[in-house]
């Protein structure tokens, strides 16, 4: 898909007003594993689930940079992250991105899009996003 810059900016715009007014707080589910189809059943271990604050962030050149503080979240299980998924307030699922560990080298042709710390994955301790953004076009 590939959208201009002004709709692209639009879109993301929407989107942020949207998770802000839209029930609670909207949070990223974190997975181990494959994606599935778009909202469908993760294959995968669901790792932590951290929420995010109000508001959510800013869109600037058709990018939505989710603003901080990102809490740290509990180690669900022991695997490493590989995407994550968006839910609004209500829980309805929004998008799935690609994530991973900041010691985790990114791939240049797909870059994750929700990138977090954790001093070991292990199960009990904590995780947390130091970064998250989605763009479109």
């Amino acid at each position: 898909m590939s959208v201009s810059a002004a709709y692209a900016t639009i879109m993301l715009e929407a989107l942020r007003g949207e998770l802000d007014v839209a029930g609670g707080p909207p949070y990223w589910r974190i997975y181990g594993g494959g994606v599935p189809a778009p909202g469908g059943t993760p294959p995968g271990d669901l790792i932590s689930q951290c929420n995010l604050t109000y508001p959510v962030g800013t869109v600037a050149g058709a990018v939505l940079t989710f603003a901080g503080p990102f809490l740290p979240a509990p180690i669900l299980a022991a695997v490493n992250p590989t995407w994550a998924r968006l839910h609004d307030g209500l829980g309805g699922y929004v998008m799935d991105v690609r994530a991973r560990l900041d010691t985790v080298a990114d791939d240049p042709a797909n870059p994750a899009q929700v990138i977090l710390a954790a001093p070991s994955m292990v199960v009990g301790h904590q995780i947390q996003i130091i970064a998250a953004s989605v763009s479109l076009g």
